[in-house]
């Protein structure tokens, strides 16, 4: 199926989504750690250390893991308003069976 003009428009609008976050912005956010940010992007401590630090070992965090960090700072800050089966949709997990629960029982004598 081709994508419709809605389709296009929508993509179109969002093609730059979302806007990379700096790994400095994140962690005035959240209250974490170097180690924190690197499982969150995939890297080791010592390269997001290299992202912190100033002089001849010092290099900028790579847009993908800027984008990486604003997309878990959405989430993290809109968990409550995002429906989880979305989520799930999206990231191609299975749905979450629903959990059965005993029937309520009473302290009445049976009958």
């Amino acid at each position: 199926m081709y994508p419709t003009t809605e389709q296009w428009q929508l993509f179109e609008r969002y093609r730059t989504c979302p806007p990379p976050m700096s790994p400095q912005t994140f962690l005035q956010n959240w209250e974490i750690d170097y180690p924190d940010i690197a499982r969150l992007v995939g890297v080791s401590r010592h390269t997001v250390a290299h992202w912190f630090s100033t002089g001849a070992g010092s290099r900028p965090a790579p847009e993908h893991h800027r984008r990486r960090l604003a997309t878990i700072d959405f989430l993290w800050r809109n968990r409550d308003r995002i429906p989880y089966e979305l989520l799930d949709e999206w990231c191609g997990l299975p749905a979450e069976p629903e959990i059965l629960t005993e029937p309520e029982t009473t302290d009445e004598p049976s009958k």
